[in-house]
């Protein structure tokens, strides 16, 4: 049996995930690239991207190791490695990439900022991922992307997890003043980024215009972004004090099979902050 690619927060092995012939066919082609010119940072890069994409996340980490070693002043291998640690459930390595990153350069990149503010609200530090998710709502039609994100793309998934983060710290006002200012009719359907629907409607929940059923049941919000509903209402029963109901919800996100994604991430982060904060029997 192959090793895991990494282990769940809970303490779950997790099996690598298999990639479509689309990522093995970009996967070999990157690895040709690289073998052919084994120095050059861009096409170390570009390997590092294709593996990440095909499930191999500590071969895409190490091949930013090595990226580092040859460009040190680089910004872009702490922002991706960054990532990918916390993918792997590394949180604080995470975020050291990720500071560095911001250190080195990346102050204007979206994706720098983004993880970033994902690996505070992941280790549950509330105030500094409040302070990093206003930074990227406010950068997000400005700040440089990898990707080429449509505004929408940016400002969906940063609304919606600065205001769960608000929501934990009991700040409803400016919860609602951040629900106020999103709009009904986002044209989030012309994303070629799927979840970027999914939190669109979890935001659109959380300002009463869905019930609990018809988010999880929204065709938004099936497959692999089932995780972004199910842990949107576990934190959503949290804040109001229903410990019960949340530990559900979060269970059904922590068994979302697509792991890596940033809402089972968090679910099971939750789920480890309510072992750790339940009352110890005595004996």
């Amino acid at each position: 049996m192959d090793a895991p690619e990494t282990v769940s927060l809970l303490g779950r092995p997790l099996a690598r995930l298999e990639a479509d012939a689309a990522r093995r066919s970009a996967l070999e082609a990157a690895e040709r690239a690289a073998r052919e010119r084994p120095d050059d940072v861009e096409r170390l890069l570009a390997l590092g991207i294709a593996q990440g994409r095909a499930w191999r996340y500590r071969d895409s980490i190490a091949t930013w190791t090595r990226m580092m070693d040859l460009a040190p002043g680089d910004w872009r291998p702490h922002c991706y490695r960054g990532h990918r640690r916390l993918s792997i459930r590394e949180l604080d390595p995470g975020a050291l990439d990720l500071e560095r990153a911001l250190a080195l350069g990346g102050t204007a990149s979206f994706e720098v900022r983004y993880h970033l503010a994902l690996a505070h609200s992941l280790r549950g530090d509330w105030e500094k991922a409040i302070e990093a998710w206003r930074r990227c709502l406010e950068g997000a039609a400005t700040d440089a992307d990898l990707y080429g994100y449509a505004p929408e793309d940016k400002t969906m998934p940063a609304a919606h997890w600065l205001f769960m983060a608000l929501q934990r710290t009991g700040r409803r006002e400016e919860a609602q003043a951040l629900l106020d200012g999103i709009p009904e009719g986002v044209p989030v359907e012309r994303s070629p980024h799927r979840e970027t629907e999914a939190y669109y409607e979890a935001l659109r929940f959380a300002k009463g215009l869905r019930t609990p059923e018809a988010l999880v049941e929204n065709p938004r919000t099936q497959g692999p972004y089932a995780s972004i509903a199910t842990h949107a209402l576990g934190n959503w029963h949290l804040s109001a004090g229903r410990a019960g109901p949340a530990r559900g919800w979060f269970e059904r996100a922590a068994a979302d099979p697509l792991w890596p994604a940033f809402s089972v991430i968090a679910a099971e982060a939750e789920l480890v902050r309510m072992v750790v904060a339940a009352p110890k029997p005595v004996r």
